[in-house]
Protein backbone atom coordinates (compact mmCIF):
# COMPACT_ATOMS: atom_id res chain seq x y z
CA UNK A 1 0.00 0.00 0.00
CA UNK A 2 1.06 3.63 -0.66
CA UNK A 3 2.38 5.28 2.79
CA UNK A 4 0.19 8.34 2.40
CA UNK A 5 -3.67 8.28 1.86
CA UNK A 6 -4.05 10.99 -0.06
CA UNK A 7 -7.73 12.70 -0.18
CA UNK A 8 -9.57 9.99 -2.21
CA UNK A 9 -10.72 8.33 0.42
CA UNK A 10 -14.55 8.19 1.85
CA UNK A 11 -16.58 10.98 1.61
CA UNK A 12 -18.49 9.61 4.94
CA UNK A 13 -14.36 10.35 6.65
CA UNK A 14 -14.24 14.02 5.41
CA UNK A 15 -17.39 14.73 6.56
CA UNK A 16 -16.86 13.36 9.97
CA UNK A 17 -13.31 15.34 9.82
CA UNK A 18 -14.67 18.56 8.75
CA UNK A 19 -17.02 17.58 12.14
CA UNK A 20 -13.76 17.10 14.14
CA UNK A 21 -11.94 20.57 13.05
CA UNK A 22 -15.27 23.05 13.08
CA UNK A 23 -17.96 21.49 14.71
CA UNK A 24 -17.63 19.12 17.80
CA UNK A 25 -13.73 19.90 18.96
CA UNK A 26 -14.98 20.44 22.35
CA UNK A 27 -15.87 16.55 22.49
CA UNK A 28 -13.77 15.02 19.59
CA UNK A 29 -9.97 16.62 20.42
CA UNK A 30 -9.38 15.19 23.72
CA UNK A 31 -8.58 16.55 26.28
CA UNK A 32 -9.91 19.75 25.76
CA UNK A 33 -8.39 21.25 28.45
CA UNK A 34 -9.11 24.75 29.74
CA UNK A 35 -5.76 26.09 30.89
CA UNK A 36 -7.09 29.59 31.93
CA UNK A 37 -9.44 32.44 32.43
CA UNK A 38 -9.39 36.55 32.11
CA UNK A 39 -12.78 38.28 32.50
CA UNK A 40 -12.69 41.92 30.92
CA UNK A 41 -15.71 44.28 29.84
CA UNK A 42 -16.63 42.36 26.66
CA UNK A 43 -15.80 38.80 26.42
CA UNK A 44 -14.15 36.56 28.57
CA UNK A 45 -11.40 34.18 26.87
CA UNK A 46 -10.32 30.36 28.31
CA UNK A 47 -7.95 29.09 26.10
CA UNK A 48 -8.18 25.04 25.56
CA UNK A 49 -4.90 24.12 24.10
CA UNK A 50 -4.23 20.83 23.07
CA UNK A 51 -2.02 17.52 24.55
CA UNK A 52 -0.72 19.99 27.79
CA UNK A 53 -2.53 22.00 30.25
CA UNK A 54 0.25 24.61 30.31
CA UNK A 55 1.95 24.61 27.09
CA UNK A 56 0.34 25.91 23.33
CA UNK A 57 2.62 24.99 20.26
CA UNK A 58 2.57 26.74 16.64
CA UNK A 59 0.86 24.97 13.95
CA UNK A 60 -1.23 23.23 15.80
CA UNK A 61 -5.49 23.62 16.04
CA UNK A 62 -6.73 24.79 19.07
CA UNK A 63 -10.13 26.08 20.55
CA UNK A 64 -10.67 29.15 22.09
CA UNK A 65 -13.69 29.12 24.43
CA UNK A 66 -15.23 32.24 25.90
CA UNK A 67 -18.16 34.40 25.55
CA UNK A 68 -18.69 37.64 23.07
CA UNK A 69 -15.23 36.00 21.73
CA UNK A 70 -16.89 35.26 18.07
CA UNK A 71 -20.11 35.92 16.06
CA UNK A 72 -23.45 35.88 17.44
CA UNK A 73 -24.79 32.90 14.38
CA UNK A 74 -22.05 30.54 14.41
CA UNK A 75 -19.77 29.99 11.33
CA UNK A 76 -17.57 27.33 9.79
CA UNK A 77 -14.89 28.92 7.94
CA UNK A 78 -13.94 27.50 4.64
CA UNK A 79 -10.84 28.74 2.12
CA UNK A 80 -11.17 31.48 -0.54
CA UNK A 81 -9.97 30.73 -4.03
CA UNK A 82 -6.28 30.23 -3.27
CA UNK A 83 -7.02 27.90 -0.75
CA UNK A 84 -6.48 30.47 2.38
CA UNK A 85 -8.32 29.99 6.04
CA UNK A 86 -9.65 33.20 7.00
CA UNK A 87 -8.70 35.50 10.20
CA UNK A 88 -11.31 37.22 11.13
CA UNK A 89 -15.34 36.26 10.91
CA UNK A 90 -17.97 38.67 11.12
CA UNK A 91 -15.38 41.53 12.81
CA UNK A 92 -13.83 38.89 15.24
CA UNK A 93 -10.17 37.35 15.48
CA UNK A 94 -8.12 35.94 18.20
CA UNK A 95 -4.66 37.23 17.78
CA UNK A 96 -0.85 35.38 19.09
CA UNK A 97 1.38 38.10 19.72
CA UNK A 98 -0.44 40.53 17.35
CA UNK A 99 -0.89 38.02 14.51
CA UNK A 100 -4.71 36.64 13.73
CA UNK A 101 -4.89 33.32 13.37
CA UNK A 102 -6.79 31.28 10.74
CA UNK A 103 -9.97 30.39 11.94
CA UNK A 104 -11.91 26.98 11.05
CA UNK A 105 -15.16 27.50 13.31
CA UNK A 106 -16.33 31.00 15.25
CA UNK A 107 -19.28 31.23 17.47
CA UNK A 108 -19.97 33.36 20.58
CA UNK A 109 -18.49 31.00 23.13
CA UNK A 110 -15.90 29.14 20.94
CA UNK A 111 -13.81 29.95 18.22
CA UNK A 112 -11.64 26.79 16.54
CA UNK A 113 -8.51 28.17 15.11
CA UNK A 114 -4.69 26.98 13.80
CA UNK A 115 -1.89 28.42 15.83
CA UNK A 116 0.28 30.90 13.54
CA UNK A 117 3.55 29.64 12.71
CA UNK A 118 5.60 32.31 14.35
CA UNK A 119 4.74 30.62 17.49
CA UNK A 120 8.02 28.52 17.15
CA UNK A 121 11.14 30.02 18.97
CA UNK A 122 8.81 31.52 21.28
CA UNK A 123 8.35 30.96 25.02
CA UNK A 124 5.31 32.79 25.55
CA UNK A 125 2.61 34.38 23.42
CA UNK A 126 -0.33 36.96 24.57
CA UNK A 127 -3.45 35.57 23.13
CA UNK A 128 -6.52 38.35 22.45
CA UNK A 129 -9.43 37.87 21.53
CA UNK A 130 -10.19 40.87 18.76
CA UNK A 131 -13.51 42.76 17.69
CA UNK A 132 -13.24 44.83 15.31
CA UNK A 133 -9.28 45.86 15.35
CA UNK A 134 -9.65 46.30 18.93
CA UNK A 135 -8.22 43.41 21.87
CA UNK A 136 -10.86 43.35 24.13
CA UNK A 137 -9.32 40.63 26.55
CA UNK A 138 -5.86 39.35 26.16
CA UNK A 139 -4.01 36.00 28.65
CA UNK A 140 -0.58 34.94 28.13
CA UNK A 141 0.75 31.58 27.72
CA UNK A 142 3.59 29.20 27.92
CA UNK A 143 4.85 28.03 24.33
CA UNK A 144 6.48 24.54 23.36
CA UNK A 145 7.73 23.16 20.43
CA UNK A 146 5.15 20.67 19.57
CA UNK A 147 2.27 19.37 22.09
CA UNK A 148 1.06 16.23 19.80
CA UNK A 149 -2.60 15.36 20.20
CA UNK A 150 -4.51 12.64 18.43
CA UNK A 151 -8.65 13.31 17.02
CA UNK A 152 -10.99 10.92 18.01
CA UNK A 153 -13.97 10.08 17.04
CA UNK A 154 -16.02 11.32 20.02
CA UNK A 155 -15.92 11.40 23.53
CA UNK A 156 -14.50 8.75 25.71
CA UNK A 157 -16.26 5.13 25.16
CA UNK A 158 -17.60 3.21 27.98
CA UNK A 159 -16.29 0.77 30.60
CA UNK A 160 -18.04 -1.82 27.96
CA UNK A 161 -15.52 -1.44 24.88
CA UNK A 162 -12.71 -3.71 24.08
CA UNK A 163 -10.44 -0.61 25.26
CA UNK A 164 -12.85 0.92 28.38
CA UNK A 165 -13.04 4.21 29.39
CA UNK A 166 -10.61 5.27 26.29
CA UNK A 167 -11.61 7.51 23.18
CA UNK A 168 -10.99 6.04 20.00
CA UNK A 169 -8.82 7.40 17.35
CA UNK A 170 -10.38 9.24 14.17
CA UNK A 171 -8.80 6.91 12.00
CA UNK A 172 -8.45 5.34 8.58
CA UNK A 173 -7.92 1.31 7.63
CA UNK A 174 -5.69 0.36 5.41
CA UNK A 175 -7.93 -0.30 2.65
CA UNK A 176 -8.81 3.95 3.23
CA UNK A 177 -12.17 3.33 5.33
CA UNK A 178 -13.17 4.59 8.63
CA UNK A 179 -11.89 2.67 11.39
CA UNK A 180 -15.57 1.95 13.57
CA UNK A 181 -17.01 -0.68 15.80
CA UNK A 182 -18.59 -2.07 12.37
CA UNK A 183 -15.23 -1.63 10.44
CA UNK A 184 -12.60 -2.58 12.76
CA UNK A 185 -8.43 -3.13 11.48
CA UNK A 186 -6.85 -6.37 11.22
CA UNK A 187 -4.26 -7.45 13.44
CA UNK A 188 -0.99 -6.19 11.73
CA UNK A 189 -2.62 -3.80 9.58
CA UNK A 190 -1.38 -0.15 8.85
CA UNK A 191 -3.91 2.75 9.82
CA UNK A 192 -3.72 6.37 9.61
CA UNK A 193 -4.57 8.88 12.52
CA UNK A 194 -4.93 12.28 12.22
CA UNK A 195 -3.15 14.52 14.35
CA UNK A 196 -2.20 17.95 15.34
CA UNK A 197 0.85 20.05 17.74
CA UNK A 198 3.43 17.87 15.70
CA UNK A 199 5.45 21.47 15.80
CA UNK A 200 7.21 23.44 12.39
CA UNK A 201 7.87 21.86 9.30
CA UNK A 202 10.67 22.88 6.51
CA UNK A 203 9.79 24.39 3.93
CA UNK A 204 6.61 26.01 6.28
CA UNK A 205 3.59 26.62 4.87
CA UNK A 206 2.10 30.06 5.35
CA UNK A 207 -0.51 30.15 8.04
CA UNK A 208 -4.15 28.96 7.23
CA UNK A 209 -2.77 27.49 3.94
CA UNK A 210 -3.32 23.87 2.62
CA UNK A 211 -0.50 21.91 2.96
CA UNK A 212 1.24 21.19 -0.69
CA UNK A 213 2.16 18.16 -2.81
CA UNK A 214 5.37 17.91 -2.38
CA UNK A 215 4.67 17.61 0.85
CA UNK A 216 6.88 19.37 3.78
CA UNK A 217 8.93 17.68 6.17
CA UNK A 218 8.71 17.58 10.14
CA UNK A 219 11.55 19.10 11.79
CA UNK A 220 11.10 17.13 14.71
CA UNK A 221 11.13 13.28 15.03
CA UNK A 222 7.71 11.75 15.90
CA UNK A 223 7.13 7.83 17.31
CA UNK A 224 4.46 5.94 17.70
CA UNK A 225 3.48 2.95 19.62
CA UNK A 226 0.52 0.58 19.23
CA UNK A 227 0.35 -1.69 21.94
CA UNK A 228 -2.05 -4.87 22.91
CA UNK A 229 -4.37 -3.23 25.34
CA UNK A 230 -3.16 -5.87 28.21
CA UNK A 231 0.13 -5.32 27.34
CA UNK A 232 0.58 -1.68 27.36
CA UNK A 233 2.02 -0.90 30.47
CA UNK A 234 4.82 -2.85 29.53
CA UNK A 235 4.57 -2.14 26.09
CA UNK A 236 4.72 1.87 26.22
CA UNK A 237 8.05 2.01 28.05
CA UNK A 238 10.00 -0.23 24.53
CA UNK A 239 7.08 0.06 21.42
CA UNK A 240 7.75 3.91 20.53
CA UNK A 241 9.70 3.32 17.09
CA UNK A 242 9.49 6.05 14.20
CA UNK A 243 5.79 5.83 12.49
CA UNK A 244 5.84 4.78 8.95
CA UNK A 245 4.53 8.27 8.14
CA UNK A 246 4.59 11.59 10.57
CA UNK A 247 4.01 14.58 9.13
CA UNK A 248 1.60 17.04 7.27
CA UNK A 249 -1.51 15.69 6.23
CA UNK A 250 -1.78 16.33 2.40
CA UNK A 251 -4.17 19.07 0.80
CA UNK A 252 -5.71 19.82 3.99
CA UNK A 253 -4.89 22.86 6.26
CA UNK A 254 -1.50 23.41 7.68
CA UNK A 255 -1.72 22.20 11.14
CA UNK A 256 -3.49 18.79 10.52
CA UNK A 257 -1.23 16.40 10.87
CA UNK A 258 -1.47 12.21 10.16
CA UNK A 259 0.69 9.34 11.75
CA UNK A 260 0.66 6.43 9.44
CA UNK A 261 1.32 3.15 11.72
CA UNK A 262 1.25 -0.80 11.82
CA UNK A 263 -0.75 -2.52 14.66
CA UNK A 264 0.53 -5.56 16.77
CA UNK A 265 -0.12 -8.77 14.75
CA UNK A 266 -2.82 -10.78 16.05
CA UNK A 267 -6.70 -10.09 17.73
CA UNK A 268 -6.24 -7.87 20.29
CA UNK A 269 -7.48 -4.14 21.14
CA UNK A 270 -5.17 -1.88 20.43
CA UNK A 271 -4.27 1.70 22.51
CA UNK A 272 -2.11 3.74 20.77
CA UNK A 273 0.04 6.94 21.63
CA UNK A 274 2.61 9.24 20.37
CA UNK A 275 5.99 10.98 21.20
CA UNK A 276 7.60 14.09 19.59
CA UNK A 277 11.40 14.44 20.59
CA UNK A 278 11.79 17.87 21.69
CA UNK A 279 15.56 17.50 22.51
CA UNK A 280 18.09 14.72 23.53
CA UNK A 281 16.64 14.78 27.32
CA UNK A 282 12.63 15.86 26.55
CA UNK A 283 9.77 14.59 24.85
CA UNK A 284 6.06 15.43 24.11
CA UNK A 285 3.51 12.71 24.90
CA UNK A 286 -0.03 12.68 23.27
CA UNK A 287 -3.10 11.70 24.47
CA UNK A 288 -3.74 7.72 24.43
CA UNK A 289 -6.51 6.61 22.07
CA UNK A 290 -8.10 3.23 21.01
CA UNK A 291 -8.42 1.06 17.40
CA UNK A 292 -10.80 -0.90 16.39
CA UNK A 293 -9.47 -4.05 15.86
CA UNK A 294 -11.01 -7.51 14.99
Amino acid sequence: MPILHFPSYSSVFRLRLCCLLTRSLRICLVPALLVGMLGAANSTILVGCTGNPVWCAPNTIISVFGSGIGPANAVTLTPDSNGQYPTQASGFAITFDGTPAPLLYASSGQVNLVTPGSLAGESTTQICAVVNSVATNCISMPVAQAAPQIFTAGPPASSQTPVPNVAYAAALNEDGSVNSQQNPAAGGSIVSLFVTGLGAVTPPVADGAVTPIPIPVQDLEIQAAACAYQFFDSCAFLAFQPAIYAGPAPLEVEGLGQVNLQLPIGSYPVIVALNVALSEELIAVSNLVGIWTK
